[in-house]
């Protein structure tokens, strides 16, 4: 499975400082407070450019900078704005050979987010960014409470790939700890060829100006563009029967169900150490936990045992909510706790997955689609609690 392809979105789990708390899943490193130090002794025209320039910190928490319709726009190189001219702003690599250009300029062309000017017409029926401007002081969703909400999980966990939107949540967090001038400093430098300095666009494998690969500090485009990954992969079973199971290894996630029963295969990151923390989840048996290096995670059993009667339990609040707009869709919200002490836990309900961590320990909330049944199965899982399954009607 492919590092993307695979992965929900988490919660704010995956800011710097919460990590370390219990199913320690999460995989992006923010580095905030270094990148706060690094631009605080900013020069008085750095801070002036980019208070003029905060309208691309978008309400969803996206850099506006790096956006095609924006580049196409606003860049001072005229090649650039050509090579934006064939191709699409939406993903990687997918030509406009078949689209008249004339209608792909009419929605490509845009001044940012908040800039109050010409908007791409995907952005300018947002509901995040409608929301954030009746809510929120700054048009932002950086403070809202109820960040993160079934809007943002919703269009980030929206099929199509779009690898940019999953910046979305740790970009508010970095908004928030380091300021939006600072913010946007730092982003439209991480977002510069390297070599000859010109802006470079979300899917830009090479610079469009001078050819120089793609930034390291820019997420990865591909598996294969992926810094310091390792497969995880091998078996789970009890004795020797294979197991129907969730394998969680450093964020990423898989089911050994299926045709193949019982086996996993993960791109993953390494953490900080170089070290893969593997997890193994089934209900019924205890939770699994082993921290591994590369060539241990590499064809590794995972070997479950029953869970003794006096297992764990999590205990779960559980409320829902009818979506009007679209019937086969129910909100589910509440809290995973057990004796009333809040779990850093993940939380799976017909697909939709996030973790209960960060500054909201705890609390999930999801826009879940029924089954054909019209039911939602809700699971939650959480290193050294006997996994949780409930089935409902809503």
């Amino acid at each position: 499975m492919g590092f993307y392809n695979n992965e929900k979105i988490t919660r704010r789990k995956f800011v710097k400082g919460v990590t370390g708390a219990a199913v320690c899943c999460a995989c992006f490193s923010l580095d905030c407070l270094a990148a706060s130090e690094e631009y605080s002794g900013l020069e008085i025209e750095d801070v002036e450019e980019s208070k003029a320039k905060v309208h691309l910190a978008a309400a969803c928490g996206t850099f506006c900078g790096a956006c095609p319709a924006y580049i196409a726009k606003h860049s001072e190189d005229e090649q650039i704005k050509m090579t934006l001219q064939k191709r699409f702003s939406s993903g990687p690599t997918k030509a406009l050979e078949t689209i008249p250009p004339s209608n792909w300029m009419d929605g490509l062309l845009c001044d940012g987010c908040l800039s109050g000017g010409q908007l791409a017409g995907h952005c300018q029926n947002c509901n995040i960014r409608l929301c954030a401007k009746a809510n929120q002081d700054d048009d932002r969703c950086t403070d809202c409470e109820d960040l993160p909400c079934y809007r943002i999980t919703n269009l980030i966990n929206m099929y199509g790939g779009y690898l940019h939107r999953k910046e979305y949540l740790p970009n508010l967090e970095k908004i928030r700890q380091m300021g939006v001038e600072e913010w946007v400093i730092y982003e439209e430098e991480r977002w510069r060829c390297p070599q000859c300095g010109l802006p470079m666009s979300w899917y830009d494998a090479e610079c469009a100006g001078c050819g120089e690969p793609r930034s390291k500090q820019l997420f990865p485009l591909s598996d294969e563009d992926m810094n310091e990954s390792e497969i995880s992969s091998g078996s789970i079973y009890f004795g020797t029967t294979p197991l129907c199971a969730l394998v969680l290894a450093n964020g990423q996630y898989m089911f050994t169900c299926g045709d193949s029963p019982g086996l996993y295969n993960l791109t993953v990151p390494l953490d900080e150490n170089g070290e893969i923390t593997l997890y193994g989840f089934c209900s019924g048996f205890s939770p699994f936990k082993a921290v591994l290096t590369p060539e241990e995670a590499l064809d590794y059993e995972i070997q479950m045992t029953r869970a003794p009667a006096d297992s764990r339990q999590i205990e779960i609040t559980l409320q829902t909510e009818p979506r009007p707009t679209n019937p086969d869709y129910v909100r589910i919200y509440g809290t995973v706790t057990y004796h009333g002490i809040s779990l850093c836990a993940m939380v799976l309900a017909n697909g939709q997955k996030m973790f209960t961590c960060g500054d909201d320990l705890g609390t999930f909330d999801l826009e879940v689609p029924l089954d054909e049944s019209g039911e939602i199965t809700l699971q939650c899982f959480c290193s050294g609690f006997a996994p949780y399954k409930h089935v409902f009607r809503p």
